[in-house]
């Protein structure tokens, strides 16, 4: 999978871009900027965004343990079909080794994995039951 980095943020699903200065991420290794240029969000953008989560709030409240275990799973499944377009870019930006870099990515997905396999078996609850003890 390739990665088209567009410079854009995703405020209530749509892109938009950044209100405040524009800048570029540096590629240390070689000194140089690198493609696209990005924009930061102004205060009023993180405010927009935090409302319209709110909004939502309720609603993934009401999900259950399986809908949100499919959630996690998806986020490491998209993290990981990145696959080397996500290492080759992140080394360019940090000057980090792919090792250190695949390590990272682990424990990003891995975590997720785990969260939402818990989320699926349901022993998270840690659910008992007791009975009642009889005399003799």
């Amino acid at each position: 999978m390739d990665i088209t980095i567009q410079g854009l943020e995703l405020i209530g699903g749509q892109a938009v871009r950044g209100a405040c200065a524009p800048f570029q991420a540096f590629e240390p290794s070689r000194g140089e900027a690198i493609a696209p240029v990005l924009h930061a969000v102004d205060p009023a953008q993180v405010e927009q965004a935090c409302q319209l989560a709110s909004a939502v709030l309720d609603d993934y409240r009401a999900t259950s343990d399986l809908e949100r275990a499919d959630v996690l799973y998806r986020i490491a499944t998209k993290i990981l079909a990145l696959s080397n377009a996500l290492i080759e870019r992140a080394m360019a930006e940090t000057g980090l080794p792919r090792p250190r870099l695949e390590g990272e990515r682990g424990r990003t997905c891995n975590p997720l994995k785990l969260f939402a396999e818990l989320l699926r078996e349901g022993n998270w609850q840690d659910p008992r039951i007791d009975t009642a003890l009889t005399r003799s």
